[in-house]
This record gives structure tokens, C-alpha cells and sequence, in this order.
């Protein structure tokens, strides 16, 4: 093809698009078009010689109109910003109905700044920032929308850890996230890319979205959100959530309760009105006023009807505030005052309060320690350095009555604190404990043998002192002697008979006094002195007896190794606490669990907890709606008991006493189409470890 031949591309009607004007002669574009210079009029010269009136080209219509629209945008923000009714006007929804009643009150220009830090500023600090509003900017910086919020819910959460995931340490998240590994199957849904999130910086606004209106959720969330930050992705409830292994079981009580045992043992041989007495789990787990069920009831309802009369007699033996112990004839000699009736051998042990007295001087302590058990049993009249350490031991359980005597109840308190005894369980001991029964107990003990010693060498020709006599008024009679009468003018005279011409029983006469009767005496409980064992005793009265609590609480603050500690929950008294109490000696050393309650003797409900310390953390349940269901009305559909079988390797009784409970348990119910099966339904996003 030849070149003339070659087709050409028409050449453009307007070669220049972007300009502003074009030739407005017959309406048709211009190839040449207006020069760009501008009369005052706005009008475009023409460059030809028989001049046309240019016209606005589109791009310059358009551009035409975006500026005066921008203007009027402009004009139109300005009216509003500098009206009192801007907060009205220019905000991004309703409120959620709490935050609506909360600020019913609040004028418009404070609603916004309640949340939003910088709402509070008017327009002439944003375009020109006054000294003062500068100031104020400088005593807000780094305020955020959370440091907002927290201002009215602080109560409810913790500020430190406000910001971080699930309210919880990195630590402790680590140590959650290592222990569900062994739980999660792989996924692909792993090889997603990971979180976006800084989960140590997560605001408030991450998932609570307001100005939704006042049927807006502030609590919803949906289980995309959830996977923002989590590492492990899932799909629904029925096939990715882990296996629960034994939840809900295993998660703590202050009260333990067999139920396998009494289910298919004890009802079914207890006779009730000519017939075996019904388990029934509503008995006990009664629904309170929240439609909630009990987690436990009372012992006087479930409990005392069996187990009152077995109760009274172990906690009857009660518990030893001292007990003087018994010596040999060689040890006593090297003691000085010691009661007769404690010595002849070596016999007895030292109390576990006692003891923690008498730990508080260093010597003492040491000498206690170096008596095997605290049991002098185990210590030989034969070996000098067991008489030795006998004889510091029993001086030391004199020198503390005689202080107790003296100092009352502080004594023993301040004594107790340096073994790390705090005072509220202290007072609990010494509440009821009376200084004088103390005070009796020595004067009784030490000082009436020291009086009688003291005569005996008066005795033995010591200068006698002349006995006093004091004459009543009834015995100043002067016709109390009949002389006609045959009596004898002298016969009652005192000085008549020279006392010291009497003889003198070489023995002293002990006093003739039977045992204190404490089961007869002392039905409601109390402290009493024992004049055959020497010893200052407490007999509990019965189920939640509060010295009997204190004395375990006391167990729980000394250390775990502590021999007293252990001598405490051995005593009879204590061990029956403990039997169904065991939660009142629980410690732990995770981060996640709680360390130490001691005040664990109520069973406290797990459904409604927040804190990882108490129990549930994480996971939320409730039996109300569930209840409503005819065939989940009866415990066990959910809650089946094992067999009390023992393991044949161990002989052990099972971890727990009812049956796991399987996932499809839950996901014939909770699926997209039913109950719905929402990660916010079962779980807590705040936990509180507090």
C-alpha cells in the first residue's frame, strides 16, 4: 500500500479539551479556540479576525459548578459551626438507650464531649488555639475515647488492664493459649493471615459501636470479630469448638459432696414413712428468684437430719489453747513450780497454739523443734539434753500462762502475729476466750503448790507469823455462854489452844474435786479450764462453730510445711470441717486460678461469675431457659453420675463423679438455625482476675 493510500485518523474537532472555553460561533467547537486571557467580564478574546463569543467548555462548566458548590459547602458548615445547636445537627446517630438515659439531662454541647475528647473544643481553638484552649489541650494529652468511658465504668473494670485482651496479662494469655494447643484440630482456616490487632492496645470502640440507635447492641458481636484477634481460627459450634473433657465439672466448690454415694447408697437405705427416701436434685439445687438455680442449700435442710449427731461428736473434743505436759521427778526439780499431778514421766504433747506462742521467742522455738513430734513421749529421762530441752518447754508453758494471766488476750494476739497470723483471725480465737479463765487456771496450777510449799517450811520451824482473827457482830454475844448452863467460860475462847501445839499432817490435803463435765456443762460450747489434763480447752458446739472456723482459717495463713499447720487440721474437730470443707485450705500457684480463700466455707454460685479467680471466667451458662424445656427438666438428662467404681490399678475412686458431657449434647440446639451458636452466647470477652 502506498503511503498516500495509508488512512488518516480525522484530526480532532478540539485539539485543546481541558480549556475552560471554546469557540461559540454557529455553536461548533473552534480548532484555534479563544486565547486564555480574560476580559474583567469574564469574557475570552477571540484571536480571529471576525470574533465569535466563546462559550464555557464541559470541563469548564464543571469546574464552574464544584466551586461554587464548595463555596456554599463552606458557607453552610460556617452558619452551622457557630450555632448553639451544632451538637443537634452534626452528629453520627442515637445513642444506645443507657448511654440516652445517662445523658437525658446533659445539655447538647456536653453529650458529645462526655465521649469524645476533643468534641469540647469550639471552632475559633481549632482555627486559632487561644492560650487557654492550648492549656487545656496540654492537661487532655493523650486522653482517649476509652479513658472516657472508663470515667463511668471503672467500677467495673480494672484501668491497668483496660486495654488489653480479655482483661488479661500477656502471661497469663500465653499460658490459656499453650494450654488449649493439645485441644484444637489443624485448619486451613490457620493459614489465614494472622491478627491485625495489637492485643495490648485495644480500645473500647473496637467492638462496642455506638449511635445505632436505641435498639443498638452495645454488647453484640458476631464470631468475625472474634477471629480478628484470635491465632486459632474455627467454624461453627457443632464441628470446630474444642472437646470440653470434664466441663462443667471440676471447676471448684467450697463444698464437697459425693453425689454417686448418696444417690445409690445412703437414700435408697434410709426408710422415710414406711418407704426409701427419694434423691432428688431439686432439694438441694432449689430455682431462686432469678429463676437461677442454688448452687447448694443449708446443712440444717440437707444435712443435719443425718449427720447433726455424728457432727457434735467429733467436733466435741474441741481444741487445746495449752496443755501443760507431764515430766519426770528429775525435770521437775530443774522447772521450780510445777503441779504434781503432771509429773512422774515424760508424757503429753505440745498444742499446735501453744506452740505458735511460744515460737515467738527465738530460743523457745528452738527448743520445741528439738522435741521429736512435739510429743514428749519421745524424749528419754536418761539422755541430759532431752531433760534439758523438757525443762525449757515446760517453762515456757508456765512463763505464758503467767503473761496470758497478766496481759489478757493481746498477748496471745501479738504472739500469733509474728507468726504471720493476721488479727481478724486471731480475734475470731479470742472473741469468746474470757483473761480470767487464764488467770484461774494459773493461780490453780502454780501458785497454790507455791503457797503450800511455802507452808510446809513453816512448818519445818520457819518463825510463824500470829494468825488474825476477825470478830463478826453476830459473834459478839454475851449471852452466847450459859454459865449456869454447865458450859465453859473458856470453851469457845480462840486462844484458848496454842495452834502450833496441833499436830501437822506431814502430806497436804489436795483438794477433792471431780473432772469438769464439758458435754454436760457446756452443750452451747466454750472455753473451759481441765484440772486432769491441765489444759485450757475450746468445745465446739456443733456445725459452723466459729472458733472451730478460725482455728482452720489460722491453719490456711501458716505456711505449708508448717508441723503446727498440719497438728491443726489433724485435730478431730478441725477434720470434720474439713471433711466437706476442703476449700478453706485451697492454694494454688497459678496465674489463672485463684491464691488462697480463705473464707471459703459458703457455696458461692459459679453461673454468673467474670473472674478466672472464682471459678468460670470465660464461660457463662445459664439453667433458666433451659429449664423451660419439658425434656431438660430433669437434672440428669444433662448431669448423669458415674458408677462409684474403683480404678483397678490405683484403686482410687474416678476424677469425678458424673459422666462427661459431649459437645452434641449443646449442638442439637444451638446451631445458625436454632438457638444460635454465637462464641458471645457461652463466653465473656472482660475477665476479672481480682
Amino acid at each position: 500500500m502506498r503511503r498516500d493510500e495509508i488512512p488518516l485518523t480525522p484530526p480532532p474537532s478540539n485539539d485543546r479539551p481541558a480549556d475552560r472555553w471554546m469557540c461559540g460561533r454557529r455553536g461548533a467547537p473552534c480548532s484555534r479556540g479563544p486565547i486564555q486571557s480574560r476580559t474583567l467580564l469574564g469574557q475570552a478574546k477571540c484571536c480571529m479576525a471576525d470574533s465569535c463569543r466563546p462559550k464555557r467548555t464541559w470541563h469548564g462548566r464543571r469546574k464552574q459548578f464544584t466551586l461554587i458548590a464548595l463555596c456554599g459547602l463552606v458557607i453552610a458548615i460556617s452558619a452551622v459551626a457557630f450555632q448553639s445547636t451544632r451538637a443537634v445537627v452534626i452528629k453520627a446517630g442515637e445513642l444506645s438507650t443507657p448511654h440516652a438515659q445517662i445523658l437525658a439531662g446533659t445539655l447538647d454541647s456536653g453529650r458529645c464531649a462526655a465521649c469524645h475528647p476533643k468534641s469540647g473544643a469550639s471552632l475559633n481553638d481549632w482555627l486559632f488555639g487561644s492560650a487557654v484552649s492550648q492549656a487545656a489541650a496540654d492537661a487532655h494529652r493523650g486522653l482517649t475515647q476509652t479513658d472516657r468511658c472508663l470515667n463511668c465504668h471503672h467500677q467495673t473494670m480494672d484501668r491497668t488492664t483496660a486495654t488489653l485482651a480479655h482483661n488479661l496479662p500477656p502471661v497469663v494469655r500465653t499460658e490459656l493459649r499453650l494450654a488449649s494447643l493439645h485441644s484444637r484440630d489443624s485448619s486451613w482456616k490457620n493459614w489465614l493471615p494472622g491478627e491485625s490487632v495489637d492485643q495490648n492496645d485495644i480500645q473500647c470502640s473496637a467492638c462496642h459501636r455506638e449511635h445505632r440507635g436505641a435498639d443498638g447492641q452495645l454488647t453484640a458481636m458476631t464470631n468475625d470479630q472474634c477471629q480478628t484477634c484470635h491465632s486459632q481460627r474455627f467454624g461453627d459450634f457443632a464441628t470446630s469448638h474444642p472437646a470440653w473433657v470434664d466441663w462443667p465439672y471440676r471447676r471448684g466448690g467450697a463444698i464437697e459432696f459425693d453425689h454417686a454415694s448418696h444417690a445409690g447408697k445412703h437414700f435408697p437405705s434410709t426408710i422415710k414413712d414406711g418407704a426409701p427416701s427419694a434423691f432428688q436434685c431439686s432439694d438441694c439445687h432449689a430455682r431462686g428468684a432469678s429463676g437461677e438455680l442454688t448452687r447448694s442449700t443449708s446443712f440444717e435442710k440437707a444435712c443435719q437430719s443425718c449427720h447433726d449427731q455424728a457432727l457434735q461428736i467429733e467436733v466435741g473434743s474441741g481444741i487445746d489453747l495449752v496443755t501443760l505436759p507431764s515430766v519426770t521427778d528429775k525435770t521437775a526439780v530443774t522447772i521450780g513450780d510445777w503441779p504434781d499431778g503432771a509429773v512422774g514421766f515424760f508424757d503429753g504433747r505440745v498444742s499446735p497454739l501453744a506452740e505458735l506462742m511460744m515460737r515467738a521467742d527465738a530460743d523457745l522455738g528452738t527448743a520445741i523443734h528439738k522435741v521429736p513430734h512435739q510429743d514428749f513421749s519421745r524424749l528419754d529421762d536418761q539422755r541430759r539434753g532431752d531433760v534439758e530441752v523438757a525443762s525449757t518447754v515446760a517453762r515456757g508453758h508456765r512463763d505464758l500462762l503467767d503473761e496470758i494471766a497478766r496481759g489478757g488476750q493481746s498477748v496471745i494476739a501479738k504472739r500469733l502475729a509474728r507468726n504471720g497470723i493476721s488479727a481478724a483471725t486471731a480475734d475470731a480465737i479470742l472473741r469468746s476466750l474470757p483473761p480470767q479463765l487464764i488467770e484461774e487456771a494459773h493461780s490453780r496450777w502454780f501458785l497454790e503448790k507455791r503457797n503450800s510449799n511455802t507452808a510446809e517450811n513453816l512448818r519445818a520451824g520457819s518463825p510463824a507469823k500470829l494468825a488474825k482473827f476477825t470478830m463478826k457482830p453476830s459473834d459478839d454475844d454475851l449471852l452466847g455462854d450459859d454459865l449456869l448452863g454447865g458450859d465453859d467460860l473458856l470453851g469457845a475462847d480462840p486462844l484458848s489452844h496454842d495452834p502450833l501445839a496441833t499436830p501437822i499432817d506431814s502430806a497436804p490435803q489436795k483438794p477433792t474435786t471431780s473432772r469438769f463435765d464439758a458435754d454436760t456443762m457446756l452443750p452451747a460450747g466454750g472455753w473451759y479450764r481441765d484440772d486432769l489434763t491441765y489444759s485450757i480447752r475450746y468445745r465446739a458446739a456443733g456445725h459452723a462453730d466459729p472458733v472451730i472456723r478460725a482455728t482452720i482459717e489460722l491453719a490456711a495463713e501458716l505456711a505449708p510445711g508448717d508441723p503446727a499447720r498440719q497438728r491443726l487440721i489433724e485435730n478431730k474437730a478441725a477434720a470434720a470441717c474439713l471433711q466437706c470443707h476442703p476449700g478453706a485450705l485451697s492454694q494454688s500457684n497459678s496465674a489463672v486460678e485463684s491464691v488462697f480463700n480463705a473464707a471459703a466455707w459458703r457455696s458461692s454460685p459459679l453461673i454468673g461469675r467474670t473472674s478466672l479467680g472464682q471459678g468460670e471466667g470465660f464461660t457463662k451458662f445459664s439453667h433458666g431457659p433451659h429449664l423451660n424445656i419439658a425434656g431438660l427438666v430433669d437434672c440428669q438428662h444433662c448431669h448423669q453420675i458415674e458408677s462409684p467404681t474403683s480404678s483397678v490399678d490405683t484403686g482410687t475412686a474416678p476424677v469425678h463423679e458424673f459422666k462427661p458431657m459431649g459437645i452434641e449434647t449443646c449442638a442439637g440446639c444451638h446451631h445458625a438455625e436454632a438457638a444460635g451458636d454465637a462464641c458471645v452466647k457461652c463466653h465473656r470477652y472482660h475477665i476479672d482476675l481480682r
